[in-house]
């Protein structure tokens, strides 16, 4: 079980918390709209996934990290696009074990503004929240400043990947 809570840097004591088991469908409304819409009110833009390797093993594999990361983005242009919607509402049903409703709404989510990054680009300006939120919650008071994203990122791994695949149509 997970539990999560997000305040409102702008409105004080507007705290929302949302308890959610792994992978488990969140609440479809709050105050009488999407929880995704209303975190992404109070966070603002949240880097929500990625994939991390440590510097030393990603430049030992570089090869196979950069074909992971092309198989990925080739994946995820098959899920995104619209031709493949009915499969990829089955794939959802069967590895969410999740109604038909809730897959289909899941799907519409992640293929809307602020669900999954085209071709995974990483949002840095939702890194930069992840990195605030985690500094907030590791460290003393007051909380420590964040690190850069830049510590974390080298993108050049994503570039080779993209570089390797047809470029997509707009």
């Amino acid at each position: 079980m997970n539990d999560v809570v997000v305040t409102d840097r702008q409105t004080p004591g507007t705290d929302l918390r949302i308890a959610t088991a792994d992978f488990a469908p969140l609440p479809t409304s709050f105050y009488d709209r999407p929880t995704t819409e209303v975190a992404r009110d109070l966070l603002g833009r949240y880097q929500g996934m990625g994939a991390f390797v440590r510097p030393s093993w990603g430049a030992a594999h570089r090869d196979v990290l950069v074909q992971y990361i092309a198989a990925y983005v080739e994946g995820l242009r098959w899920f995104l696009a619209p031709e493949n919607r009915s499969a990829a509402l089955q794939l959802l049903v069967a590895s969410l074990d999740v109604p038909a409703d809730v897959a289909a709404e899941t799907y519409a989510r992640a293929v809307t503004d602020g669900g999954l990054s085209p071709d995974a680009h990483v949002d840095v300006e939702g890194l930069r929240t992840v990195l605030t939120i985690r500094a907030e919650l590791e460290s003393g008071d007051p909380p420590a400043p964040p690190p850069s994203p830049d510590r974390y990122l080298d993108l050049s791994y994503h570039r080779a990947a993209l570089a390797l695949l047809t470029p997509r149509s707009r």
